[in-house]
């Protein structure tokens, strides 16, 4: 019941441009992926996956925290099932000028060339035999789809099969950050 009820949210989710109108505020990215590697702590601990966040500091951009949230849920939770027993998955966060750099490298089989441009599809699945866990094929369809909804980019690296892979989002700063009560 509870497969089919994730999978009825991310079709939904995939279908509507709710997100679009979605209530946005200033979150600090380097902080969301904290809460992210928090919540699949037990998951990469059960597959001997060591998940390692790396910050320069507090990273702000205007954004729907649940949506984002989910969105780096879906590329470090496609990190931990790629990645070989006793890997680890890094998770870092930068501001690079206007932008908000957050990306996701494992070290597990890397994706063919051939795959590239197809792994952001829906339902697409590059390897299935290599895969650990199963999965429907909509994750990395649905960080793109949330990552343009926040006017961002994503982008996939991977040097070869074996050789692991990065996932780089790319989203606009918040041009200035919030300010904390002395």
């Amino acid at each position: 019941t509870e497969r089919l009820t994730r999978l009825s949210e991310d079709l939904l989710l995939l279908t509507n441009d709710d997100g679009a109108q979605a209530e946005r505020e200033p979150v600090d990215l380097a902080g969301l992926s904290q809460e992210v590697l928090k919540q699949l702590a037990p998951l990469a601990a059960a597959r001997r996956v060591t998940l390692v966040p790396v910050s320069t500091g507090s990273v702000e951009a205007e954004t729907s925290p649940d949506l984002l949230f989910r969105c780096v849920l879906n590329l470090v939770d496609n990190a931990i099932k790629f990645s070989p027993d006793g890997g680890e998955v890094l998770v870092a966060v930068r501001r690079a000028g206007d932008l908000i750099e957050l990306s996701v490298t494992d070290h597990g089989i890397g994706i063919k060339r051939a795959d590239r441009a197809r792994i952001f599809e829906r339902f697409y699945k590059a390897d299935r035999a290599r895969m650990r866990g199963g999965g429907t094929g909509l994750g990395l369809a649905i960080a793109r789809h949330l990552v343009e909804l926040h006017g961002g980019a994503i982008e996939a690296e991977s040097p070869g099969e074996g050789r692991g892979t990065t996932f780089r989002v790319r989203l606009p700063a918040l041009r200035s950050p919030r300010r904390t009560a002395a």
